[in-house]
């Protein structure tokens, strides 16, 4: 359970206050989910995201480096770490994917949605539908070679 929980107002903020607060919840609000997404999700998954917002926080992000931060272990995946910098990414990916796809569903039993985008190398952004909260929110985001 978090320590502390706190809404910010930009993803540059979150990373900032994720320095000083470790156990925090932090979350940024991306904004509603652009109507062109909504239409490609729903055209690619069936899933309608209108009236979504797309939301990032400070333990999706610990979760992401913890598993795909690490330059060694993701070369032995054949993959690429994962840097801070690369969540600037995500309103790119979402916005002009090369593929999206549902997933499946969580542990939780959420439906997940994975855009993939190529900038020099794939990168795969995985959402969570939240139905209840009419939200997106970040799952997890890996680079392939």
């Amino acid at each position: 359970m978090a320590k502390n929980k706190k809404d910010v107002s930009s993803l540059l903020a979150l990373l900032e206050e994720m320095t000083k607060d470790k156990d925090a919840l932090i979350k940024y609000n991306m904004g509603q989910v652009p109507d062109e997404e909504v239409r490609n999700v729903q055209n690619e998954t069936g899933i309608d995201l209108s009236n979504y917002n797309r939301s990032i926080d400070s333990y999706a992000i610990n979760h992401v480096l913890g598993n795909h931060g690490n330059p060694k272990t993701e070369a032995k995946r054949g993959q690429i770490a994962v840097e801070l910098s690369d969540f600037e990414l995500i309103s790119l990916i979402t916005s002009s994917p090369d593929k999206i796809e549902y997933v499946g569903k969580n542990g939780s039993g959420r439906d997940l949605i994975k855009y993939i985008k190529k900038i020099g190398h794939n990168i795969h952004y995985v959402e969570e539908v939240r139905n209840g909260k009419k939200e997106v929110v970040l799952q997890t985001l890996f680079k392939q070679k």
